[in-house]
């Protein structure tokens, strides 16, 4: 277990019960999600879940902020770039992406936290994704009122040390599932844009709440 629990470190893994996986269906709907990824991952798994969240629900943008510097502008579709420009009148931060409008939190955990709230309320309706490059007990508070908890994983990662991590998070109330991050610098490139959706039925492993 130390053992494990060293390799972990604090990217995702907080003391948890363990936890019994299943073969997940679709995700359902969801207006806030939160995704824990590798930084390397961070942009395209956030990118093809909020593709996949703004879909079922006919929106035609979503949201995606992590804490870090602006996100770079890039051609965008009319709604995304619609609702950056609304959000930057309310003094929020963001610039438009293919279908997404996304938005860079304070670094500042306590900050960031209060800025992703805002975020959400700001919204009105629009799919949030919150994506986090490691568990930090400020946000424990935002991840236990998310309607969905996602981890992504690399390649090598311990499996039992994988499911102590998704364990930790179901623990905090909502479901958790695993998520594989697309593959190839085509897809990720789509993904990051939200022009790309994740299959949750094929790539996700849930663990109940």
């Amino acid at each position: 277990m130390n053992a494990l629990l060293a390799r972990a470190g604090s990217l995702f893994l907080a003391p948890a019960k363990p936890g019994t996986a299943s073969a997940a269906e679709a995700a359902p709907l969801a207006d806030l999600v939160v995704l824990l990824a590798a930084p390397r991952d961070l942009a395209a798994v956030a990118g093809a879940v909020a593709a996949g969240l703004r879909r079922p629900c006919g929106a035609r943008t979503a949201i995606v902020c992590r804490p870090g510097e602006p996100w770079p502008a890039r051609p965008a579709r009319m709604a995304a770039t619609a609702l950056a420009r609304r959000l930057a009148a309310r003094d929020i931060a963001a610039t438009a992406a293919g279908s997404l409008c996304r938005v860079a939190l304070s670094e500042d955990p306590e900050a960031g936290v209060r800025e992703a709230w805002r975020l959400t309320a700001a919204a009105a309706g629009t799919p949030v994704v919150v994506a986090l490059a490691g568990r930090d007990a400020a946000f424990d508070g935002l991840l236990a009122e998310a309607d969905r908890l996602l981890l992504t994983t690399v390649g090598d990662d311990d499996p039992d040390c994988t499911a102590l991590a998704l364990a930790s998070l179901a623990a905090l109330g909502p479901p958790a599932a695993l998520v594989a991050a697309p593959t190839g610098p085509v897809a990720r490139r789509a993904a990051a844009l939200g022009l790309l959706s994740l299959r949750p039925a094929a790539q996700s492993i849930e663990v109940p709440a």
